[in-house]
């Protein structure tokens, strides 16, 4: 009943293919860094570019969408509310109506107990 120590204990030494993930995976994230910087800078060349009244312009649509945005925002907002009142409203009239048919239930047992309790 010996334990071989060599199936417990973990083997300890170089692992080449994690290093060589590790590797892959530096050189991704570097060509990707180098991307997106590239991207970055074509874009503020392309913003210094414009003329000013192309910029305003584009000031303004921005706005202009922003504006939009806030504008169907608040109305998404105002239709959630309804809907959530009517969802309510929707909910009390079906428990006032099954409170109704429980009482009309308990008032039809509590008088067939009588009836049938008289003979």
């Amino acid at each position: 009943m010996s334990i071989n120590a060599s199936t417990t204990t973990p083997k300890k030494g170089f692992d080449p293919s994690g290093f060589i993930s590790m590797g892959f995976d530096l050189i991704g994230g570097t060509l990707m860094g180098i991307s997106e910087a590239k991207k970055n800078r074509e874009l503020a060349e392309k913003l210094q570019k414009l003329s000013l009244k192309q910029q305003r312009e584009l000031e303004e649509r921005l706005q202009n969408i922003q504006g939009e945005v806030a504008r169907q925002t608040a109305m998404y907002e105002a239709v959630a509310v309804v809907e959530k009142a009517k969802l309510l409203d929707s909910q009390k009239t079906k428990q006032k109506i099954l409170l109704g048919v429980l009482g009309m239930g308990v008032i039809v047992l509590v008088g067939m107990a009588i009836v049938f309790k008289r003979k």
